[in-house]
């Protein structure tokens, strides 16, 4: 399947709550874009005509101009709702959004990974998982006394999937799942005692 893709758009948006729990405060977001369009690009590319492909620089003029007019989404969902209205024609879109400044105690932030399809087969079909990289925690490993009395700093990757099913927003604001899921990592990493590394995953 053909497919146009936009890598590195970057943003200074408030999305849900940022690194220190507040809300409406603007912090860098990173969106990647894998369009699939209703048409093939077979005629295009036979007949060497560009007006019979997919024009990726309306789309992204527009994304830009109205998300940096936009500023502040309640949840990650609201922008996904937007990009997917900007990109309007498709038979199916996926999204990538980073969030690397998001949580204080994850090196590389958070991603959202995205995908609306809308083959005529199924109509409407939403998925939404959520990625945290690096997450900074402290635990004991090992069996050995000597290896029990000091904690080691651990980092981890960890992916949760959010939603499965029809492309709705209903409902309160889900504002704050990657602060729940960060510190409920910490929690059990922490807290927990952990005799080998592999009780941790």
């Amino acid at each position: 399947m053909d497919s146009v893709i936009l890598k590195g758009i970057r943003f200074d948006l408030a999305v849900g709550l940022d690194a220190w729990r507040r809300v409406a405060k603007p912090q860098p977001v990173i969106v990647d874009l894998d369009i699939q369009p209703t048409f093939t690009l077979e005629a295009a590319a036979a007949k060497d005509d560009l007006s019979l492909t997919l024009d990726y620089g309306k789309p992204y003029k527009q994304l830009v101009k109205e998300a940096n007019e936009t500023l502040t989404y309640p949840d990650i969902r609201y922008l996904i709702s937007h990009i997917s209205d900007v990109v309007a024609d498709y038979a199916s879109l996926s999204l990538e959004i980073s969030l690397p400044k998001a949580l204080l105690q994850a090196k590389e932030g958070l991603a959202y990974h995205a995908m609306i399809d809308k083959s005529p087969d199924a109509g409407t079909v939403f998925t939404l998982s959520l990625t945290i990289k690096q997450i900074a925690a402290e635990c004991i490993i090992g069996v050995n006394p000597h290896e029990r009395t000091y904690k080691q700093p651990l980092f981890f990757d960890i992916s949760v999937p959010i939603v499965a099913g029809s492309f709705e927003i209903v409902g309160e604001h889900d504002v704050g799942h990657h602060h729940q899921v960060h510190d409920l990592v910490q929690e059990v990493v922490e807290v927990r005692s952990v005799t080998l590394c592999q009780n941790v995953y």
